[in-house]
């Protein structure tokens, strides 16, 4: 494995954001990315909650609270990252879906790879998709929410350019920014230079805490960053 020892993350081929802290944080980030070939992050470990208890909200109150209008009374337009290797289940329903929907990897890919990959997903309120998505996955780290009114083509070039990674001796790692547990543990250590890259077209994100009875919401505000936590009890 490679020093990872004062790495910067380079996310695509233009955008790039320094971490301060060495391996041990950035491990916690990424999954390794060797020969087109995935390694499973037993780094990621850490973020599981196998074992605990996890409360369930109801999946009415999760959604009022991802729609809440915004100061002006206006309903912001959001979507989902979904991550479909996290259960066999999502892929036909994301394919079902009447929805705008796009797979986060670049080019024409296998559909055995598209079953695993992660998809931006253009949400409806009231679908019945999207009550299935709350239902199932809120608390099983199936992906995050994003609000953004961008459309497709712009949130999808964005966030493909966010799965690879470098570090500085140009070893290339696969980011798994679209799980929760790992979004989570990102965006408080990043400064504003890099959270505006990271962030790109989204204003906000929204996903599950450690505790699926709590809703985290990181935010771009005129004023600056914002961190938010919502009680779904």
């Amino acid at each position: 494995m490679p020093d990872l020892d004062s790495a910067k993350l380079c996310f695509g081929h233009t955008q790039c954001a320094r971490i301060k802290n060495h391996h041990e944080k950035i491990r916690q980030f990424i999954v390794v990315f060797r020969q087109a070939s995935y390694i499973e992050a037993t780094w990621i470990t850490i973020f599981t909650c196998e074992g605990k208890e996890m409360s369930h909200p109801d999946p009415d109150k999760v959604i009022r609270e991802i729609w809440r209008p915004d100061g002006r009374g206006r309903i912001p337009p959001m979507y989902a990252i979904v991550d479909a290797a996290r259960n066999e289940s999502i892929y036909p329903e994301i394919m079902d879906y009447s929805g705008e929907h796009v797979c986060l990897y670049q080019g024409n890919i296998p559909e055995v790879l598209a079953k695993a990959a992660h998809h931006l997903v253009r949400l409806q309120q009231r679908s019945p998709f999207t009550k299935w998505l709350i239902t199932e996955g809120w608390g099983d780290s199936w992906g995050v929410f994003l609000e953004s009114s961008a459309d497709m083509r712009r949130l999808k070039e964005h966030f493909v350019g966010m799965n690879m990674a470098k570090d500085e001796e140009g070893n290339e790692f696969f980011f798994r920014y679209y799980d929760p547990r790992v979004l989570r543990a990102y965006l408080p250590t990043c400064n504003q230079t890099e959270a505006t890259i990271f962030f790109g077209p989204a204003r906000s994100f929204v996903m599950e805490d450690e505790d699926a009875g709590t809703m985290i919401k990181y935010s771009r505000e005129s004023t600056g960053w914002n961190y938010e936590t919502i009680s779904l009890s």
